[in-house]
């Protein structure tokens, strides 16, 4: 999933953080994946809301 979202960005040129808060492969009963765009503010990389 995580190369998937990746590729994703990338393709439409967005920096991207990915968290996984809950995962099957980690032993949890689904995968919670929370995906934030960022912006990049004096250099630095800032989350959008």
């Amino acid at each position: 999933m995580r190369g998937i979202i990746r590729g994703s960005a990338t393709m439409y040129d967005e920096a991207i953080t990915i968290h996984e808060a809950r995962c099957m492969l980690r032993g949890d009963e689904e995968c919670r994946i929370t995906v934030r765009t960022l912006a990049v503010v004096d250099g630095a990389f800032i989350p959008r809301r």
